[in-house]
């Protein structure tokens, strides 16, 4: 299957240069990986709204009016005003499908900065920079580093983004047959997301009307910012694994896999890992189109 490169945002610290506060650089595996698959853009709030580096830190304070204020906890110079102008200049000619941010940083966490409470406690939440992508794009795949070394969190943030770039890919406004392909290829996992969605889109589809694009990425869109269910998922698995004739004792070893995954004991991979297995065994045209079987490069897959 081909994929597209998808375009992706990343904080500069993570193995591009030493802009971390402390003069510091910051290794990720995932990032690497991705690298070669990606347009990979980066970025560094602090650094490119003119700060210095090294610098002291600063840390995140909620204020009054539940905003949170990103100060330099030795100086107290508040920075709040430079980053988010910075984020809002930079967000205007922006042209992303994803994100990888610095984990717990004040202007990269993504729900991993520390938000210093008025009591002293501190609560997880968004730095500056993904705060505001949340706020204009909450449809748009971000992850930190950190999160992403928990495989299903990994999957699920690398199926949204390479979905995103596809999406992307179609034009501003696809011919309808173009379209109609698009779908056909995402069905399983669509079902495997919303099946609700899924029936929708469809119907849109089905009308041939070029017009009807803008709401069917719209919906799409939705469907990409929806949490993952395990359930579903398996309900989209089985019905590709109806496609294959496997013997007693694969059969046997499939419903122990699916009910493994569904106790959170395997990973989403192994149920496709057996699925690609039955495809090379015996090739189903259908199947083979299916972005769930291979939803992003298979250089990509945590061995």
């Amino acid at each position: 299957m081909n994929h597209p490169r998808p375009r992706l945002l990343v904080s500069r610290c993570l193995g591009f240069d030493h802009c971390r506060y402390d003069g510091g650089i910051r290794s990720s595996l995932v990032v690497e990986k991705l690298r070669p698959f990606c347009q990979v853009q980066t970025v560094c709030p602090e650094a490119d709204s003119g700060l210095e580096t090294p610098r002291p830190a600063a840390d995140l304070y909620a204020d009054n009016t539940n905003r949170a204020r990103m100060v330099q906890s030795t100086t107290q110079r508040d920075l709040t005003e430079l980053v988010e102008s910075y984020c809002d200049s930079m967000s205007t000619d922006l042209d992303i499908d994803g994100a990888v941010l610095k984990a717990k940083s004040p202007s990269c966490g993504v729900d991993s900065a520390r938000i210093f409470q008025p009591d002293g406690s501190w609560l997880p939440g968004k730095g500056i920079l993904p705060r505001l992508l949340s706020r204009q794009w909450p449809w748009l795949p971000l992850a930190d580093e950190k999160a992403l070394e928990d495989h299903h969190s990994r999957h699920h943030f690398l199926s949204n983004l390479f979905v995103v770039a596809r999406l992307r890919q179609l034009g501003p406004t696809p011919d309808p047959v173009a379209l109609e392909e698009f779908h056909r290829c995402h069905k399983y996992w669509l079902m495997a997301r919303s099946p609700h969605d899924l029936k929708q889109l469809g119907r849109l589809v089905a009308t041939g009307d070029r017009d009807v694009f803008g709401t069917y990425r719209s919906q799409l869109r939705k469907v990409v910012a929806q949490p993952s269910h395990r359930g579903r998922i398996v309900n989209a698995l089985q019905h590709m694994a109806g496609y294959f004739s496997p013997g007693s004792h694969q059969q046997e070893k499939w419903q122990q896999r699916v009910q493994e995954f569904l106790d959170g004991l395997v990973a989403e991979e192994e149920l496709l890992q057996m699925l690609r297995h039955w495809q090379r065994e015996q090739p189903r045209e259908y199947i083979s189109m299916q972005v769930l079987l291979w939803p992003y490069p298979s250089n990509l897959i945590s061995k």
